[in-house]
């Protein structure tokens, strides 16, 4: 039983003791390992860059796009190893708010065209080449709209999002995008050009537009829809005329001919994001393998917890609120997101440093803590090990680092870098790669298997071994060191035993009784008193200090002179004794118990036997700063000379005070020491002995 209790214990000890040493282990045995790995590639100020296979060999080209002298919209194609192709030029001018490049094969031909916007006087075109087709430096262009300007004659409009598409089910796709103004009314709009046709179409009029593109087919009829995040800005002033204002969201989704697939559905007024996404499977338009129904979830987040809570809902194709619930496990922020993660996988990043993964009620099935404080950040889905799945690009903004978060939220991999006052651009695929940039410099992102991971099981049990060993080793020692301590101290007792035993042999008590006796009868009953007096304090003081091995100094004195007046009444002209004590020295400082008497009695009962008269015992005791400096010493016949019986002397006494010592000097820094000293007269013959004793002065502090 004692056995399986000590093993329970070892066993505890070493798991809370191996606890610590995971949590602070340096070694990352995450699943996976993130690293962020400078290129040393810099690009110029406002040049964006973009890997791209251009001519379908299935080697990538590396692009440049830059606004160019004339503030001409430019492009460069490289070859992946550096070497320049060429420069193309877009008719027109460059927009700082234009200035994305978008890449198809519109033609179906094996080539890809790059489109890019340019503003010629008041109106917005759409450009492309073709440079590895047939006629590569003839650009091709197409209007698309009048954009008006500012009060302070800048052009006021974005084009930041497009997509492509296939929407009549051709094999041709159509381009998508979404012209949105800024402080002007007009236009805020979706647009869809076909380029078989030199056909554009557009969305009805309004003041709610999309910021981000999602083109799903939604209501399985073949064909898709299109929809997206949207934000409530509060841009447009409120006695103008037109439909669905920006100072509400309304949520919206169009068909195939960017018609509204049913009316768009009101949120309180606000500024606000509303997030969407789809619970599909992100098959391509026109696929058989469909799902027989598709939803669409909405997150409605304002900008600020005064504005009211966050709003989740589900929605039919047909535009029907299927659930709507009001959280309270996030709190109003335009730093919340809705993350699809897979078909009928939607999440929900919170500001408060949380991911949500929900279920087809839209309840909390699970959740991930990536943060202990608010979250910060810009989210990015991209497949950072082409396994076919997306994980999340977190870049938290707070803690200056970057977070990929596995597809399952199971495994959290991060990496320092910078992010305070510099510029991170989006993520860039460049084959299997992950290329972001960071302030022009290009840095790539990888993102794989942690070798480390294969050995943290092994790790944590080998430092669980480790430490259950040295625990089991070290309770070892101190058992062993109790048990000799143990044996030490019942030693003590039983020599402290033999020793009073010793002090109260039927011939000292007889002798001392005999004494008392004979005062009384010569009626000297005060001495007899006295005599009586000294031995009963001699006695009792031996049995209060029984089970200590330390006294005050004051203590063992008077139990010395209790025993040398006993002595010298059965011989009273034997010995006489002198006890000289230096100032200022405490009489409460603790010395060994028996320090003292066990010397004098040796005098006594050794030293001076030979003695009929003249003897005599000092006791002197002086001080330093560290150390109580005893001495005792008597003029008898020394040890050499003493004649002791046989069997008379079992050296008790001084055996006791040896083993005293030995335990007290377990523990102190200063030891207690202690020399015999025989002494010798002018002749050479023995002259008595001196003990000298040093004994530390903070004993028992």
């Amino acid at each position: 039983m004692l056995s399986r209790i000590y093993l329970g214990h070892t066993w505890l000890i070493a798991l809370l003791l191996t606890i610590p040493f995971i949590i602070f282990l340096p070694l990352e045995f995450n699943r996976y390992r993130l690293e962020i790995q400078p290129t040393g590639n810099k690009l110029p100020d406002k040049y964006k860059l973009y890997y791209h296979d251009l001519n379908g060999d299935g080697e990538l080209e590396k692009i440049h796009s830059f606004p160019s002298q004339y503030d001409l919209f430019s492009f460069q194609v490289f070859e992946i190893e550096g070497g320049l192709y060429d420069q193309w030029n877009y008719p027109g001018k460059y927009h700082m708010y234009s200035k994305n490049l978008f890449f198809s094969d519109i033609d179906n031909n094996g080539t890809t065209e790059i489109l890019g916007f340019t503003l010629r006087e008041d109106s917005v075109y759409l450009n492309y080449y073709e440079p590895f087709g047939p006629n590569p430096r003839t650009p091709v262009s197409f209007f698309i709209d009048r954009i008006p300007t500012k009060s302070f004659k800048e052009f006021d409009f974005h084009i930041s999002i497009g997509d492509f598409a296939d929407f009549d089910l051709d094999s041709y796709e159509e381009f998508v995008f979404v012209i949105h103004s800024g402080y002007s009314l007009e236009p805020r709009k979706i647009y869809s050009y076909n380029f078989q046709t030199n056909k554009l179409i557009s969305s009805p009029r309004a003041g709610m537009s999309l910021s981000k593109l999602h083109i799903e087919d939604i209501d399985n009829d073949g064909k898709p829809e299109v929809f997206g995040m949207q934000k409530s800005e509060f841009n447009i002033p409120p006695d103008y005329e037109i439909p669905y204002t920006d100072h509400h969201i309304w949520f919206m989704v169009y068909d195939d001919d960017l018609n509204y697939l049913f009316p768009p559905v009101q949120y309180p007024e606000t500024f606000a994001y509303n997030f969407v996404e789809s619970t599909s499977a992100d098959l391509i338009p026109g696929s058989k393998n469909k799902k027989e129904e598709n939803y669409l979830i909405t997150l409605f987040s304002p900008y600020r917890k005064s504005a009211g809570k966050p709003i989740l809902r589900k929605f039919s194709p047909t535009g029907e609120i299927l659930v709507s619930d009001t959280l309270d496990y996030i709190y109003s922020n335009f730093f919340n997101k809705l993350i699809k993660l897979g078909e009928n996988r939607i999440a929900i990043l919170g500001h408060n440093g949380k991911i949500f993964e929900l279920d087809e009620n839209l309840k909390v099935r699970k959740t991930l803590n990536i943060s202990s404080s608010p979250l910060e950040h810009y989210l990015h889905l991209e497949d950072l090990n082409n396994d076919g799945t997306h994980e999340i690009l977190i870049k938290d903004l707070n803690h200056n680092r970057l977070l990929a978060i596995s597809n399952n939220l199971r495994h959290i991999s991060e990496a320092d870098i910078d992010l305070s006052d510099r510029k991170i651009g989006q993520p860039i695929q460049k084959g299997e790669q992950t290329v972001i940039i960071v302030d022009e410099e290009e840095m790539l992102i990888s993102y794989r298997i942690n070798p480390n991971a294969y050995f943290r099981i092994p790790s944590y049990l080998g430092i669980y071994l480790v430490l259950y060993l040295l625990v089991f080793g070290l309770r070892k020692i101190q058992e062993a060191r109790l048990r000799e301590q143990y044996e030490l101290d019942a030693q003590i007792r039983s020599l402290e035993i033999n020793a009073f035993r010793n002090q109260l042999d039927p011939h000292f008590t007889f002798n001392v009784f005999n004494i008392v006796a004979s005062l009384i009868k010569k009626g000297d009953q005060q001495q007899a008193m006295d005599a009586f007096m000294k031995f009963s304090k001699l006695i009792r003081k031996n049995l209060e200090t029984f089970d200590e091995i330390t006294r005050s100094l004051g203590e063992e004195l008077e139990t010395a002179r209790n025993f040398l007046d006993i002595n010298k009444l059965r011989y009273p002209d034997r010995f006489d004794y002198s006890i000289e004590t230096g100032e200022n020295i405490p009489q409460t400082v603790s010395v060994p118990k028996m320090i003292i008497l066990t010397h004098i009695e040796n005098a006594v009962k050794h030293g001076l036997r030979s003695k009929s008269r003249g003897g005599h015992i000092s006791i002197k005791i002086q001080a330093d700063s560290v150390y109580l400096n005893l001495s005792v010493e008597d003029n008898g016949s020394g040890r050499q000379g003493n004649n002791t019986l046989p069997g008379e002397s079992t050296g008790m006494g001084l055996r006791i005070l040896d083993k005293t010592i030995d335990h007290l000097n377990r523990s102190i820094r200063e030891k207690i020491t202690q020399s015999i000293t025989d002494l010798k007269d002018d002749s050479g013959e023995a002259a008595g002995t001196r003990v000298d004793i040093r004994i530390p002065l903070g004993l028992n502090e």
